[in-house]
């Protein structure tokens, strides 16, 4: 996603006061317009015709008036005497330039300060040299330090109605253009808004202009011809399942709660961006569709490159509305708002979109947020698992009918074998994961009609009597399987059941990566049936990442490995560690040995902060543990390599390399590493074709 970078307005770290004051500061310059505008005009106008000698200084004509030599004080005179240009002269000095030289009412004339005529540009002059004066008097008070946000706008909405006036009245008395004195009021309101800060019925005026200008070139005509896809509730079968926009946001969930979560589901092709899209600019427009948010918020997720929701608001999506806020108050905004939050394209994910989004949906229970996600159908059904916890509503988007097209693919004159078919023309129309689903969905078409499941599964997924599979199912199937089991869910009968589990296994007896296999144990977790026939088709070695622990915590109830390979990031989550030490614990306690792999990984090493091995090696070196270490990576801490010679290390294990980082620890590891190998180093010099161990120190 491209970021922009806008200058943070200053005014945002400011006091309410200092805010005010700079309220005031912005009267000073209307005032020097509005004096430039009166002091030329009435110069010019005691000029005799055809003469050109430019005016002279405001300073000079003053000494020419008998009142004006007595007005200024020693301060203020020899400003003056030095021709101080008027764009530097305060208010106070700047007053009495309008009441001598201007051509207003007599400088003594009491409707200056008396308010008998209070909307007179005299009057208001005077008023605005008045809240000058507050700032000296009360600037030390506490009352200054203490000013509220409903104050601070109260008296900058005085002071826009006090200058507003200046420039009006100014202007037509010297007869300036409309369009000048229209510029000069809109920069007055711009300052003073700038000043006050953002507010949440702003932040959405801001939203929506920054939005306009931003909008991308030709939309307006797409508009024109933009044709809303059908959108259907899946879940209802009558006439009226077909939902306009506006009835989009007011459909309630099945169980007729108000959605959290929105899931707009379709294919490739089926306008779930564009529609994104054009939510979006319904709402810039103001649209009757769209009325039911205050604003609407757009993240890709095939641009967005960061998990920090914050960053996103400030660099991605709304640069220049944030730009007015103080960053640590933009949040605080929004959850005064109904926000509408369009994710798009979830299937696009990475691991800092997924902590964003999650993020996010951790706000939604404190604010009035509804989300909206976009993604392809094979993820609905994740989603749908992942969030259970939220009221979701899925929405499908209606392009060609996925069926009718799929059989218009497999439909064939002269053959009737199915596998090769769908392989071939389905690689032609589909790419990524949606050609798995869309397999997945014809073979539960299939499924469901089917008076023999084995044998229809068998040929669908191209298995001969010899169990072979053609190429292409020898590296897809496997996905296609998890889709099958996704769709099914839970409601499978025990032959479908037994003939999915078949199909399984012979996938994994061709040599199918099982650190996959997890990816099926996750998606039948609730499907006890399932899960203890799957159970025993399980590959004896078992590939452990971060994401599949509690799978395997689940498995381990039902099945038990002979080598168990555990590949984990560092700094690992508390809770996820927890369940990693309980799943290692669970290994020691098995009758017959488990030979482990274990590898921590710790890119930086110095660091104080990283996850180590420590308590790992501590569950596997407890008394009676079945466990072998076979291969292990990580970082031990130097209080416990004594923790290495209560593990049972496996024969095969013929290299052991310490990185030792302080001198003093050298002895330590050494005799660790004598010991590491000296009960079994006779034995293995025996074995024929056997190397003797070989220990590395490294300092």
């Amino acid at each position: 996603m491209a970021s922009a970078v806008v200058q943070r307005r200053s005014s945002v770290y400011k006091t309410n006061w200092n805010k005010f004051e700079d309220g005031v500061e912005v009267g000073r310059k209307v005032m020097v317009v509005a004096f430039q505008w009166l002091y030329e005009y009435e110069r010019l106008k005691s000029k005799p015709q055809g003469d050109n000698t430019p005016i002279e200084y405001v300073g000079e004509y003053l000494e020419t008036l008998s009142k004006g030599k007595k007005a200024p004080d020693s301060e203020s005179k020899a400003q003056l005497k030095d021709k101080v240009p008027p764009e530097d002269l305060d208010i106070s000095l700047l007053y009495i330039l309008f009441r001598f030289t201007c051509g207003l009412l007599a400088a003594d004339d009491p409707a200056w300060s008396d308010g008998s005529d209070k909307d007179s540009l005299e009057h208001t002059l005077f008023l605005v040299k008045k809240e000058r004066n507050v700032i000296g008097h009360e600037r030390h008070k506490a009352k200054a330090t203490n000013m509220s946000d409903l104050e601070l706008k109260d008296r900058l909405d005085n002071l826009q109605l006090l200058y507003t006036r200046i420039i009006y009245k100014a202007g037509q008395k010297v007869c300036k253009d409309c369009s000048e004195i229209t510029k000069q009021t809109d920069e007055i309101n711009e300052k003073l808004t700038e000043i006050l800060g953002v507010n949440a019925e702003r932040f959405v005026q801001k939203a929506r202009q920054e939005k306009e200008k931003h909008n991308e070139q030709g939309m307006e005509v797409r508009e024109k011809v933009y044709v809303t896809p059908l959108i259907r509730n899946p879940n209802h079968s009558s006439k009226g399942d077909v939902l306009t926009l506006k009835e989009l946001f007011e459909c309630n969930t099945d169980d007729d709660f108000t959605p959290d979560l929105i899931l707009v589901t379709g294919d490739a092709g089926a306008g779930k961006t564009t529609l994104c899209r054009y939510l979006d600019r319904l709402w810039v427009k103001k649209k009757e569709e769209m009325q039911k948010f205050d604003l609407v918020l757009i993240i890709s997720y095939i641009d967005l490159d960061t998990s920090d929701l914050l960053q996103t608001l400030i660099q991605d999506l709304l640069p220049e509305t944030t730009s007015w806020c103080d960053p640590y108050k933009i949040l605080d905004i929004l959850s005064q708002m109904n926000v509408l939050w369009i994710l798009d394209g979830v299937e696009d994910s990475t691991r800092d979109t997924v902590m964003l989004m999650n993020k996010l949906l951790q706000r939604q229970d404190n604010n009035n947020y509804t989300i909206l996600m976009t993604t392809r159908p094979e993820q609905a059904h994740t989603l749908s698992k992942k969030y259970s916890h939220k009221n979701i509503l899925t929405i499908k988007l209606d392009g060609a009918d996925p069926m009718e097209m799929l059989e218009t693919f497999v439909t064939s004159d002269d053959s009737n074998t199915f596998g090769p078919e769908i392989v071939n023309k389905l690689k032609q129309k589909f790419k990524g994961t949606q050609q798995y689903f869309m397999a997945a969905l014809y073979i539960d078409s299939q499924i469901k009609i089917s008076t023999d499941v084995k044998q229809d599964l068998n040929r669908l997924f191209v298995i001969s009597s010899e169990q072979k599979i053609i190429n292409f199912w020898n590296k897809r199937s496997f996905e296609v399987l998890v889709q099958l089991m996704t769709l099914l869910g839970d409601n499978i009968d025990q032959q479908t059941t037994e003939a999915i589990v078949e199909v399984l296994d012979c996938i994994m007896s061709k040599g199918y990566k099982s650190y996959k296999f997890f990816d099926i144990i996750h998606t039948v977790s609730s499907n006890l049936t399932m899960l203890k026939l799957i159970a025993k088709v399980t590959p004896k070695h078992w590939f452990v990442i971060n994401s599949h622990i509690e799978d395997a915590l689940i498995l381990l109830q039902y099945s038990s490995p002979q080598i168990i390979s555990l590949r984990l990031d560092s700094n690992v989550e508390k809770e996820l560690k927890l369940r990693l030490l309980k799943l290692l614990q669970k290994l020691t306690t098995f009758s017959d040995p488990v030979e482990v792999d274990l590898f921590l990984t710790c890119p930086n090493m110095v660091s104080n902060n990283l996850d180590t091995l420590d308590p790992y090696l501590e569950v596997l070196g407890e008394e009676n543990s079945q466990c072998v270490i076979v291969s292990l990576g990580g970082h031990i801490t130097e209080s416990n390599y004594g923790l290495l010679e209560k593990c049972m290390i496996s024969d095969y294990c013929e290299t052991l390399t310490l990185d030792v980082r302080r001198l003093q620890k050298l002895t330590t590891a050494s005799k660790i590493a004598h010991s590491f190998f000296e009960s079994r180093e006779a034995k293995e010099v025996k074995k024929k074709g056997k190397k003797k161990k070989k220990v590395e120190l490294r300092e």
